[in-house]
């Protein structure tokens, strides 16, 4: 082994892949670059001294040596298509690894880190949530301090590579080893953290059993508390990232763990849209244009789900979406974002065409407004293909348009407004 020992100090990933981007000063920048080559070579070098053997044998240095590996197989900045590729043939003969090897992983490499910054609302010997915080309040801020599994960036791809890799009879046997991490990085205060932990959570969705997430308890803990967190983690630079990745698995993790047409369903989808985009998002960052940008273009997601549901809000909604459209001087708003904006419309009109009728002179409206500033300055193909997808669904919502209210557009100027209205007549 003295030659895989030597190779395996080269995989050992730094730290300071863990600092946020703005704390990388140019040099750590130059050395996790030259690093990253360094390791690549020990991949290749391993490669060549053919470690099957060593893998198979599930002593502690095989386990050890695995766990090296598995970082490389993710798309985690230390990585690239040339590591990734190496590390999974490396792997091959695992596959599928079997449960103890697994459970080795996570006994050996993950819960050491995470001992000494239990989460506080977790029982550590089973996973399950606790009925009240353990230690009493102050212990939310103890969770955050004392952090050392923040110095080993490599933990999330072990902890993803476990969950992928049990069978669906062994998730409650391991539970008290996966849920715990899990949770701990969906709750951090860094969004980068924040983040793998909603990726994680989404392969507990493909993977867990949902009766085991309401049997222990971790739904509740993760719809109504962990996830419900994340939509006000603001002016943040991971926001509108971390925002476009928590709403898809949300609703996911909501259909996942509720029945059908249930109050509960609704109740937590209402919640996302209501209290999540509406209450917490478009309150307090109403500024920070891109997290905006990103909560909207979620809208059309929640209303599928939602449907007649979402009515509701449409007096939130609907202002806000003419906001990014309707032209101000003065106002500055990126065409994605109006895109973005057409595309809820659409999707809000199409899934309540019974709901719209008290609002579509406004609509029509804007969507007017912006159409002439498409056609006075640069033409856009994509944003009028946007706006007559409006027009189209907000005919088909309200087909008294074409006699009460396009005649007076068609009548200011027929030639300007004919392109839009009568093609969607």
């Amino acid at each position: 082994m003295a030659d895989v020992t030597s190779v395996l100090k080269t995989l050992e990933i730094p730290s300071e892949f863990s600092l946020a981007e703005d704390a990388k000063t140019s040099d750590i920048t130059l050395q996790l670059r030259i690093w990253k080559d360094f390791a690549l070579q020990g991949l290749r070098e391993l490669q060549r001294l053919n470690l099957e053997a060593t893998l198979l044998s599930r002593s502690t240095d095989s386990v050890s040596t695995l766990a090296q590996i598995i970082p490389f197989e993710g798309t985690s900045e230390w990585t690239s298509e040339s590591h990734r590729t190496i590390a999974q043939e490396l792997l091959k003969p695992l596959a599928p690894p079997d449960a103890e090897l697994v459970s080795e992983i996570l006994i050996q490499h993950v819960k050491p880190a995470f001992m000494t910054a239990p989460h506080p609302m977790l029982d550590t010997e089973t996973g399950r949530k606790l009925p009240r915080t353990a230690g009493g309040s102050l212990a939310t801020q103890d969770f955050y301090e004392h952090q050392r599994w923040k110095s080993k960036p490599w933990v999330a791809d072990l902890v993803s590579w476990c969950i992928r890799n049990l069978g669906s009879s062994d998730y409650e046997r391991y539970w008290h080893l996966i849920i715990p991490p899990t949770m701990t990085m969906l709750d951090d205060l860094n969004g980068a953290w924040r983040i793998r932990g909603v990726e994680l959570v989404s392969e507990l969705l493909e993977h867990v059993p949902p009766e085991l997430l309401r049997r222990t308890g971790v739904d509740r803990l993760i719809s109504s508390v962990s996830l419900h967190n994340v939509m006000g983690f603001l002016h943040n630079p991971e926001t509108p990232h971390l925002i476009e990745i928590a709403v898809p698995v949300f609703i996911q993790f909501v259909k996942k763990t509720t029945a059908p047409g249930s109050s509960a369903r609704f109740e937590e989808l209402s919640s996302l849209l209501g209290k999540g985009i509406i209450g917490t998002v478009w309150a307090y960052a109403s500024k920070d244009q891109a997290t905006i940008e990103v909560s909207v273009k979620c809208l059309p997601l929640i209303f599928a789900e939602l449907g007649i549901g979402a009515a509701r809000y449409m007096k939130s909604i609907v202002p806000q979406l003419l906001f990014l459209i309707v032209p101000e001087e003065f106002r500055v708003i990126p065409p994605s974002s109006q895109l973005a904006a057409l595309s809820a419309l659409t999707a809000l009109i199409t899934h309540m065409p019974t709901r719209i009728s008290g609002r579509k002179a406004d609509i029509l409206d804007g969507v007017c407004r912006r159409w002439v500033v498409t056609q006075e300055t640069h033409r856009n193909n994509e944003m009028e293909a946007a706006l007559k997808g409006v027009c189209r669904a907000l005919e088909a919502a309200c087909p008294e348009l074409k006699e009460d209210d396009y005649p007076f557009f068609l009548g200011l100027d027929r030639e300007l407004f004919g392109d839009l209205l009568e093609s969607a007549s």
